[in-house]
């Protein structure tokens, strides 16, 4: 995936932007077989204003997706806010296309709505969390659906200046209905990541 486009800052708080996405993805079965490869191309205006608690984003245009040949309306609106000093509320709705990662090649069309919160409980320790739903149609026909409800958690704790640990929890369940195929599946997965930066080169890994 790679996208980009000019901003142009109207005021202080208001800026506009003309982006564009594509995402190039290929799938092949592990036995071998036929390779799937799908293309999304993505066009798109940006508006942004900031307020002293307050951010929006809204964003809509077409994707086009091939070797389906079709195109579609896509869009999202992000909106954050701090109601306290150490809290940030963001609340997601969007509409794009993306590529199918398991049983078929292809693209489809996923809605998706999602609310997170971050907690800074003190200066070194921050709580993340978040939900969402998201209800997947696939092309060419939108009558095979994925469904899918994922919650997260995080835990950011800064050993020193330039490192820091992060405990992850994220829970997916998925509910697939596609011809001849229905089932649901839920996964648990527990992570830990250690973060350095190195200010002099700019650089964290």
């Amino acid at each position: 995936t790679w996208f980009g486009g000019p901003r142009y800052q109207l005021t202080r708080n208001d800026s506009v932007a003309a982006l564009y996405r594509q995402t190039f993805f290929t799938q092949t079965r592990s036995n071998g077989g036929r390779t799937f490869s799908t293309s999304l191309i993505s066009l798109a205006g940006d508006y942004t204003k900031v307020f002293q608690e307050w951010r929006l984003t809204v964003q809509g245009g077409l994707t086009f997706a091939e070797p389906v040949g079709r195109t579609f309306p896509s869009g999202s609106i992000q909106v954050s806010t701090k109601p306290e000093r150490d809290t940030v509320v963001t609340l997601t709705l969007s509409r794009e296309g993306r590529p199918i990662g398991f049983l078929q090649g292809g693209a489809m069309i996923s809605h998706l709505a999602q609310v997170g919160i971050s907690q800074r409980i003190y200066e070194r320790l921050t709580v993340n969390g978040a939900v969402g739903y998201a209800y997947n149609e696939l092309f060419p026909s939108t009558d095979s659906t994925i469904k899918s409800f994922t919650a997260s958690s995080r835990m950011n704790y800064k050993l020193t200046r330039t490192m820091s640990v992060d405990v992850l929890y994220l829970f997916t369940n998925v509910d697939v209905d596609v011809l001849q195929l229905e089932y649901q599946v839920s996964r648990h997965q527990v992570g830990l990541t250690l973060s350095i930066a190195f200010d002099p080169l700019g650089m964290e890994l």
